[in-house]
Protein backbone atom coordinates (compact mmCIF):
# COMPACT_ATOMS: atom_id res chain seq x y z
CA UNK A 1 0.00 0.00 0.00
CA UNK A 2 1.13 3.76 -1.15
CA UNK A 3 0.40 6.35 1.28
CA UNK A 4 -0.19 10.10 0.93
CA UNK A 5 -0.86 12.75 3.26
CA UNK A 6 -3.53 15.11 1.78
CA UNK A 7 -3.56 18.94 2.78
CA UNK A 8 -6.79 20.65 2.04
CA UNK A 9 -6.37 24.65 2.24
CA UNK A 10 -9.72 26.40 1.65
CA UNK A 11 -9.66 29.57 -0.42
CA UNK A 12 -13.38 30.03 0.51
CA UNK A 13 -15.53 29.43 2.91
CA UNK A 14 -17.10 25.82 3.57
CA UNK A 15 -20.86 24.25 4.30
CA UNK A 16 -20.28 20.63 4.74
CA UNK A 17 -24.17 20.30 5.43
CA UNK A 18 -25.14 17.06 7.73
CA UNK A 19 -28.45 16.20 5.80
CA UNK A 20 -30.71 17.26 2.98
CA UNK A 21 -33.28 18.37 5.21
CA UNK A 22 -34.65 22.19 4.56
CA UNK A 23 -34.75 24.43 7.47
CA UNK A 24 -33.82 27.93 8.97
CA UNK A 25 -29.86 26.14 9.90
CA UNK A 26 -28.38 24.13 7.81
CA UNK A 27 -25.66 22.73 10.00
CA UNK A 28 -22.42 21.46 8.71
CA UNK A 29 -19.62 18.32 9.86
CA UNK A 30 -16.69 19.78 11.93
CA UNK A 31 -14.36 17.79 9.29
CA UNK A 32 -14.41 17.55 5.55
CA UNK A 33 -15.55 13.32 5.74
CA UNK A 34 -14.10 11.18 3.81
CA UNK A 35 -16.76 10.63 1.64
CA UNK A 36 -16.83 14.15 0.35
CA UNK A 37 -12.82 14.27 0.03
CA UNK A 38 -13.61 11.56 -2.60
CA UNK A 39 -16.35 13.07 -4.46
CA UNK A 40 -14.46 16.57 -4.58
CA UNK A 41 -11.28 14.81 -5.78
CA UNK A 42 -13.65 12.92 -8.31
CA UNK A 43 -14.99 16.03 -9.39
CA UNK A 44 -11.99 17.86 -9.85
CA UNK A 45 -10.18 14.86 -12.38
CA UNK A 46 -13.00 15.21 -14.65
CA UNK A 47 -12.89 19.03 -14.46
CA UNK A 48 -9.08 19.01 -15.25
CA UNK A 49 -9.22 16.96 -18.11
CA UNK A 50 -9.23 13.43 -16.85
CA UNK A 51 -10.70 10.61 -18.50
CA UNK A 52 -13.41 8.39 -16.59
CA UNK A 53 -11.02 5.45 -17.52
CA UNK A 54 -9.25 2.34 -15.88
CA UNK A 55 -7.37 4.60 -13.87
CA UNK A 56 -9.84 6.92 -12.51
CA UNK A 57 -11.88 3.77 -11.54
CA UNK A 58 -8.93 2.46 -9.86
CA UNK A 59 -8.25 5.50 -8.03
CA UNK A 60 -11.75 6.46 -6.83
CA UNK A 61 -13.30 2.61 -6.12
CA UNK A 62 -10.17 0.99 -4.69
CA UNK A 63 -8.29 3.83 -2.84
CA UNK A 64 -9.35 5.11 1.06
CA UNK A 65 -9.94 8.48 1.71
CA UNK A 66 -9.63 9.47 5.54
CA UNK A 67 -11.72 12.68 6.74
CA UNK A 68 -9.75 15.61 6.43
CA UNK A 69 -9.81 17.31 10.27
CA UNK A 70 -9.22 20.89 10.66
CA UNK A 71 -5.92 22.10 12.42
CA UNK A 72 -6.63 22.47 15.86
CA UNK A 73 -9.35 20.16 15.54
CA UNK A 74 -8.77 16.78 17.22
CA UNK A 75 -11.23 13.34 17.50
CA UNK A 76 -12.85 13.20 21.12
CA UNK A 77 -11.67 9.66 22.16
CA UNK A 78 -14.54 7.78 23.80
CA UNK A 79 -12.05 6.32 26.60
CA UNK A 80 -11.69 10.05 28.26
CA UNK A 81 -13.71 10.68 31.50
CA UNK A 82 -13.47 14.31 32.82
CA UNK A 83 -14.67 16.04 36.01
CA UNK A 84 -18.11 17.86 35.70
CA UNK A 85 -17.33 20.71 38.18
CA UNK A 86 -13.08 20.21 37.87
CA UNK A 87 -11.74 22.45 41.47
CA UNK A 88 -8.01 21.38 41.01
CA UNK A 89 -8.02 18.89 44.04
CA UNK A 90 -5.04 17.00 43.38
CA UNK A 91 -5.95 15.49 40.43
CA UNK A 92 -6.22 16.16 36.73
CA UNK A 93 -9.58 17.34 35.17
CA UNK A 94 -9.45 14.57 32.77
CA UNK A 95 -8.58 10.49 32.68
CA UNK A 96 -7.69 8.61 29.66
CA UNK A 97 -8.49 5.12 30.75
CA UNK A 98 -6.74 3.76 27.83
CA UNK A 99 -3.54 4.90 28.74
CA UNK A 100 -3.79 5.16 32.72
CA UNK A 101 -6.64 2.57 33.47
CA UNK A 102 -10.12 2.37 34.13
CA UNK A 103 -10.85 4.32 37.17
CA UNK A 104 -12.49 2.43 40.28
CA UNK A 105 -16.46 2.37 40.06
CA UNK A 106 -16.28 4.85 43.85
CA UNK A 107 -14.00 7.45 42.00
CA UNK A 108 -16.11 10.21 41.38
CA UNK A 109 -13.90 13.33 40.56
CA UNK A 110 -15.44 16.44 41.07
CA UNK A 111 -18.85 16.05 41.76
CA UNK A 112 -18.66 13.16 39.22
CA UNK A 113 -17.60 12.43 35.74
CA UNK A 114 -18.61 12.82 32.41
CA UNK A 115 -17.68 9.90 29.89
CA UNK A 116 -16.85 11.65 26.54
CA UNK A 117 -19.36 11.09 23.11
CA UNK A 118 -16.39 11.08 21.17
CA UNK A 119 -17.04 12.57 17.21
CA UNK A 120 -14.53 15.75 16.79
CA UNK A 121 -13.89 18.79 19.04
CA UNK A 122 -15.85 21.83 18.49
CA UNK A 123 -14.66 23.66 15.30
CA UNK A 124 -14.92 27.30 14.97
CA UNK A 125 -18.24 27.86 12.25
CA UNK A 126 -19.23 31.23 10.96
CA UNK A 127 -22.66 31.28 10.80
CA UNK A 128 -23.55 32.88 7.14
CA UNK A 129 -27.43 34.45 6.89
CA UNK A 130 -29.09 35.19 3.27
CA UNK A 131 -32.38 35.82 1.90
CA UNK A 132 -34.58 34.44 -0.78
CA UNK A 133 -35.75 36.52 -3.42
CA UNK A 134 -39.00 37.44 -4.75
CA UNK A 135 -38.80 36.14 -8.09
CA UNK A 136 -40.79 39.40 -9.99
CA UNK A 137 -39.23 41.90 -8.46
CA UNK A 138 -35.64 40.46 -7.71
CA UNK A 139 -35.82 41.77 -4.07
CA UNK A 140 -35.69 40.23 -0.61
CA UNK A 141 -38.58 38.18 0.04
CA UNK A 142 -40.11 38.49 3.43
CA UNK A 143 -39.59 35.78 5.59
CA UNK A 144 -37.34 33.45 4.55
CA UNK A 145 -33.97 34.12 5.72
CA UNK A 146 -31.95 31.02 5.34
CA UNK A 147 -28.47 30.30 7.03
CA UNK A 148 -25.83 27.87 6.93
CA UNK A 149 -22.64 26.89 9.31
CA UNK A 150 -19.68 27.20 7.50
CA UNK A 151 -15.74 27.46 8.18
CA UNK A 152 -13.29 30.12 7.65
CA UNK A 153 -11.90 30.92 4.61
CA UNK A 154 -7.96 30.08 5.00
CA UNK A 155 -8.57 26.70 8.04
CA UNK A 156 -6.59 24.29 6.73
CA UNK A 157 -7.27 20.37 6.74
CA UNK A 158 -5.36 17.66 6.60
CA UNK A 159 -6.33 13.99 5.67
CA UNK A 160 -4.62 10.52 3.71
CA UNK A 161 -5.45 8.70 0.54
CA UNK A 162 -4.14 5.24 0.55
CA UNK A 163 -3.73 3.39 -2.41
CA UNK A 164 -3.20 -0.34 -3.24
CA UNK A 165 0.16 -1.31 -4.92
CA UNK A 166 -0.09 -1.26 -8.47
CA UNK A 167 -2.89 2.02 -8.45
CA UNK A 168 -1.25 5.19 -10.34
CA UNK A 169 -1.38 8.81 -8.83
CA UNK A 170 0.21 10.48 -11.08
CA UNK A 171 -3.03 12.00 -12.15
CA UNK A 172 -4.42 12.65 -8.97
CA UNK A 173 -1.44 14.24 -7.84
CA UNK A 174 -1.78 17.16 -10.10
CA UNK A 175 -4.29 18.68 -8.85
CA UNK A 176 -4.15 21.39 -7.25
CA UNK A 177 -7.76 22.71 -6.88
CA UNK A 178 -11.05 20.98 -5.53
CA UNK A 179 -14.41 22.19 -4.61
CA UNK A 180 -16.00 20.82 -1.23
CA UNK A 181 -19.32 21.08 0.13
CA UNK A 182 -22.07 22.93 -0.60
CA UNK A 183 -23.34 26.17 -2.59
CA UNK A 184 -20.62 25.75 -5.02
CA UNK A 185 -20.68 28.87 -7.43
CA UNK A 186 -19.56 30.96 -4.03
CA UNK A 187 -18.14 28.60 -1.29
CA UNK A 188 -15.72 25.44 -0.80
CA UNK A 189 -13.20 26.67 -3.17
CA UNK A 190 -9.72 24.92 -1.59
CA UNK A 191 -6.51 24.28 -2.96
CA UNK A 192 -4.88 20.52 -2.57
CA UNK A 193 -1.40 19.14 -2.28
CA UNK A 194 -0.43 15.49 -1.68
CA UNK A 195 2.54 14.41 -0.14
CA UNK A 196 4.09 11.19 -0.60
CA UNK A 197 4.67 9.08 2.82
CA UNK A 198 7.11 6.23 3.54
CA UNK A 199 3.78 4.46 5.19
CA UNK A 200 1.53 5.08 7.69
CA UNK A 201 2.00 8.25 10.58
CA UNK A 202 2.91 7.37 14.05
CA UNK A 203 4.01 4.27 13.86
CA UNK A 204 5.07 3.25 17.43
CA UNK A 205 8.10 1.08 18.58
CA UNK A 206 8.14 -1.80 20.41
CA UNK A 207 5.89 -1.24 23.45
CA UNK A 208 4.00 -4.62 24.36
CA UNK A 209 0.51 -2.78 24.19
CA UNK A 210 -0.53 0.01 21.98
CA UNK A 211 -4.10 2.44 21.78
CA UNK A 212 -5.81 2.97 18.31
CA UNK A 213 -8.57 5.15 17.81
CA UNK A 214 -11.08 5.48 14.95
CA UNK A 215 -11.14 8.93 13.34
CA UNK A 216 -13.89 8.23 11.10
CA UNK A 217 -17.67 6.87 11.83
CA UNK A 218 -17.28 2.96 11.20
CA UNK A 219 -19.77 0.66 9.85
CA UNK A 220 -19.37 -2.66 10.99
CA UNK A 221 -21.47 -6.02 10.57
CA UNK A 222 -21.30 -9.06 12.17
CA UNK A 223 -20.45 -12.65 10.69
CA UNK A 224 -24.07 -12.71 9.39
CA UNK A 225 -23.73 -9.64 7.65
CA UNK A 226 -26.58 -7.58 10.42
CA UNK A 227 -25.40 -4.57 11.30
CA UNK A 228 -23.23 -4.92 14.70
CA UNK A 229 -21.38 -2.02 17.22
CA UNK A 230 -18.90 -4.49 18.53
CA UNK A 231 -15.29 -2.81 18.26
CA UNK A 232 -13.88 -5.50 19.99
CA UNK A 233 -15.15 -8.29 17.57
CA UNK A 234 -14.36 -6.28 14.48
CA UNK A 235 -10.50 -5.83 15.47
CA UNK A 236 -10.33 -9.93 17.32
CA UNK A 237 -11.71 -11.28 13.62
CA UNK A 238 -8.80 -8.80 11.86
CA UNK A 239 -6.61 -10.48 14.21
CA UNK A 240 -5.72 -8.21 16.74
CA UNK A 241 -5.58 -9.28 20.72
CA UNK A 242 -7.62 -6.87 22.46
CA UNK A 243 -7.19 -5.92 26.26
CA UNK A 244 -10.17 -3.23 26.75
CA UNK A 245 -12.72 -1.57 24.83
CA UNK A 246 -14.32 1.79 24.67
CA UNK A 247 -16.97 2.13 22.28
CA UNK A 248 -20.30 3.15 23.56
CA UNK A 249 -21.47 5.70 21.16
CA UNK A 250 -22.78 5.44 17.68
CA UNK A 251 -24.99 6.87 15.21
CA UNK A 252 -27.94 6.13 13.44
CA UNK A 253 -29.03 7.95 9.78
CA UNK A 254 -25.31 7.74 8.91
CA UNK A 255 -23.22 7.29 5.13
CA UNK A 256 -26.85 7.96 3.24
CA UNK A 257 -26.83 10.05 -0.08
CA UNK A 258 -27.54 9.66 -3.93
CA UNK A 259 -25.61 7.38 -5.86
CA UNK A 260 -25.23 9.10 -8.94
CA UNK A 261 -24.02 6.31 -11.06
CA UNK A 262 -27.14 3.78 -10.24
CA UNK A 263 -29.96 6.67 -9.98
CA UNK A 264 -30.50 5.03 -6.11
CA UNK A 265 -30.19 6.19 -2.83
CA UNK A 266 -27.24 4.92 -0.34
CA UNK A 267 -29.04 3.28 2.60
CA UNK A 268 -28.32 4.60 6.12
CA UNK A 269 -26.15 3.22 8.21
CA UNK A 270 -25.88 2.67 12.45
CA UNK A 271 -22.02 3.64 12.82
CA UNK A 272 -19.64 3.58 15.60
CA UNK A 273 -19.19 7.59 16.25
CA UNK A 274 -15.30 8.67 16.18
CA UNK A 275 -13.36 8.48 18.81
CA UNK A 276 -13.99 4.85 19.20
CA UNK A 277 -10.63 3.43 21.29
CA UNK A 278 -9.20 0.01 22.28
CA UNK A 279 -6.22 -1.13 23.68
CA UNK A 280 -4.76 -3.87 22.04
CA UNK A 281 -1.07 -6.20 22.23
CA UNK A 282 1.02 -4.88 20.31
CA UNK A 283 0.78 -7.06 16.91
CA UNK A 284 4.30 -6.13 15.48
CA UNK A 285 4.86 -3.79 12.52
CA UNK A 286 3.37 -5.80 9.48
CA UNK A 287 0.22 -7.07 10.89
CA UNK A 288 -0.20 -3.16 12.66
CA UNK A 289 0.34 -1.50 9.14
CA UNK A 290 -1.84 -3.80 7.40
CA UNK A 291 -4.30 -2.57 9.64
CA UNK A 292 -3.94 1.24 9.46
CA UNK A 293 -3.85 0.27 5.63
CA UNK A 294 -7.30 -1.86 5.40
CA UNK A 295 -9.05 -0.19 7.85
CA UNK A 296 -11.87 -2.01 9.42
CA UNK A 297 -15.80 -2.21 8.65
CA UNK A 298 -17.78 -2.25 5.75
CA UNK A 299 -17.89 1.23 2.72
CA UNK A 300 -14.14 2.00 3.77
CA UNK A 301 -13.70 3.02 0.43
CA UNK A 302 -16.45 5.65 1.05
CA UNK A 303 -14.11 6.86 3.86
CA UNK A 304 -15.27 4.73 7.00
CA UNK A 305 -13.56 2.74 9.12
CA UNK A 306 -10.22 4.62 9.74
CA UNK A 307 -7.57 4.17 12.40
CA UNK A 308 -4.82 5.49 14.27
CA UNK A 309 -2.54 5.14 16.31
CA UNK A 310 -2.70 7.30 19.70
CA UNK A 311 0.91 7.61 21.31
CA UNK A 312 -0.18 9.55 24.54
CA UNK A 313 -3.14 11.07 25.27
CA UNK A 314 -4.53 13.96 23.62
CA UNK A 315 -8.22 15.90 25.23
CA UNK A 316 -10.47 18.21 23.57
CA UNK A 317 -9.45 21.91 24.27
CA UNK A 318 -5.85 20.45 25.59
CA UNK A 319 -4.21 22.91 27.80
CA UNK A 320 -0.42 22.98 27.45
CA UNK A 321 1.90 23.82 29.91
CA UNK A 322 3.87 27.93 29.09
CA UNK A 323 6.95 28.21 30.84
CA UNK A 324 8.38 31.51 31.41
CA UNK A 325 12.06 32.08 30.20
CA UNK A 326 14.75 33.13 32.29
CA UNK A 327 14.30 36.43 30.50
CA UNK A 328 10.72 37.05 31.19
CA UNK A 329 9.55 35.81 27.85
CA UNK A 330 6.74 32.84 27.17
CA UNK A 331 7.88 29.75 25.80
CA UNK A 332 4.77 29.19 22.87
CA UNK A 333 4.52 25.27 22.42
CA UNK A 334 4.24 24.55 18.76
CA UNK A 335 1.06 22.83 18.26
CA UNK A 336 -2.27 24.33 17.31
CA UNK A 337 -4.14 22.99 20.46
CA UNK A 338 -1.75 25.10 22.87
CA UNK A 339 -2.00 28.67 21.35
CA UNK A 340 -5.43 29.48 23.33
CA UNK A 341 -3.52 27.80 26.74
CA UNK A 342 -0.61 29.71 25.30
CA UNK A 343 -2.75 33.40 24.83
CA UNK A 344 -4.69 32.73 28.16
CA UNK A 345 -1.50 32.63 30.17
CA UNK A 346 -0.67 36.21 28.79
CA UNK A 347 -3.66 37.62 30.89
CA UNK A 348 -5.03 40.22 28.40
CA UNK A 349 -7.64 42.15 28.94
CA UNK A 350 -10.80 42.35 26.65
CA UNK A 351 -9.90 44.97 23.65
CA UNK A 352 -6.36 43.35 24.22
CA UNK A 353 -7.73 40.04 22.95
CA UNK A 354 -9.78 42.04 20.58
CA UNK A 355 -7.13 43.99 19.24
CA UNK A 356 -4.66 40.78 18.79
CA UNK A 357 -7.47 38.83 17.30
CA UNK A 358 -7.34 41.84 14.81
CA UNK A 359 -3.81 41.00 14.12
CA UNK A 360 -4.19 37.05 13.83
CA UNK A 361 -7.27 37.79 10.85
CA UNK A 362 -4.98 40.77 9.02
CA UNK A 363 -1.50 39.79 8.80
CA UNK A 364 0.11 37.34 7.30
CA UNK A 365 2.59 34.74 8.81
CA UNK A 366 5.68 35.57 9.92
CA UNK A 367 4.40 39.12 10.31
CA UNK A 368 6.59 41.22 12.68
CA UNK A 369 4.51 44.30 14.90
CA UNK A 370 6.01 47.68 14.52
CA UNK A 371 5.00 50.66 16.21
CA UNK A 372 2.10 51.30 14.52
CA UNK A 373 0.49 47.91 16.14
CA UNK A 374 1.94 48.60 19.18
CA UNK A 375 0.37 52.27 19.72
CA UNK A 376 -3.16 51.47 19.02
CA UNK A 377 -5.68 52.03 21.76
CA UNK A 378 -5.46 49.44 24.34
CA UNK A 379 -2.30 47.87 23.81
CA UNK A 380 0.21 50.81 25.10
CA UNK A 381 0.31 49.08 28.63
CA UNK A 382 1.21 45.59 27.53
CA UNK A 383 4.45 44.25 29.83
CA UNK A 384 7.64 43.56 27.95
CA UNK A 385 6.53 39.90 28.68
CA UNK A 386 3.31 40.07 27.75
CA UNK A 387 4.57 41.95 24.00
CA UNK A 388 7.11 39.58 23.24
CA UNK A 389 4.60 36.39 23.33
CA UNK A 390 2.07 38.58 21.34
CA UNK A 391 4.92 39.37 18.89
CA UNK A 392 5.57 35.45 18.76
CA UNK A 393 1.69 34.35 18.31
CA UNK A 394 1.11 36.71 15.17
CA UNK A 395 4.52 35.91 13.46
CA UNK A 396 3.94 32.07 14.38
CA UNK A 397 0.72 30.58 14.02
CA UNK A 398 0.22 28.91 10.82
CA UNK A 399 -2.08 30.35 7.72
CA UNK A 400 -4.19 27.20 8.58
CA UNK A 401 -4.79 27.95 12.16
CA UNK A 402 -5.07 31.97 12.41
CA UNK A 403 -8.54 32.28 12.00
CA UNK A 404 -9.65 29.42 14.54
CA UNK A 405 -7.53 31.23 17.05
CA UNK A 406 -8.61 34.81 16.68
CA UNK A 407 -12.26 33.48 17.23
CA UNK A 408 -11.40 31.19 20.09
CA UNK A 409 -9.45 33.89 21.78
CA UNK A 410 -12.76 36.10 21.59
CA UNK A 411 -15.20 33.74 22.14
CA UNK A 412 -17.59 35.19 25.22
CA UNK A 413 -15.53 38.52 24.76
CA UNK A 414 -17.60 41.56 24.62
CA UNK A 415 -16.45 43.81 22.53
Amino acid sequence: MNWLKLTITSGQRVSLGQGGERAFLTTSHPVIPGSVVRGGLAAAWVAAGGNRDEEFSQVFESCRFSPAIPTGTVVVGQSVKECKYHRGTGHPERHDEAFDGRLAPDDHGCAGRNVAKGGYSATAFVTVTTTALNPRRHTAAEAQLFSRQTIERGTEFVGYVVLPDGVQDRMLRRLSTAFFGGRGSVMGRCSVKFEALSGPPRLPGSSAELVVRTISPTLLVDPSGAASTDLRDALERAGIDVVDCWAHRFDTGVAGGWHLASGLPKPTEIALAAGATALIKNPGPEKLTRLLDAGIGVRRSEGYGWLEVLPAPVFEGQSVAVTPRRDGAVEVPETASGWPATVKAFKLQPQELQWLAGRLRGTPHGHILDDDDWKEPGVGRLSRPQRDGVQRVVRDVDPGERNSLAYEITKGVRR
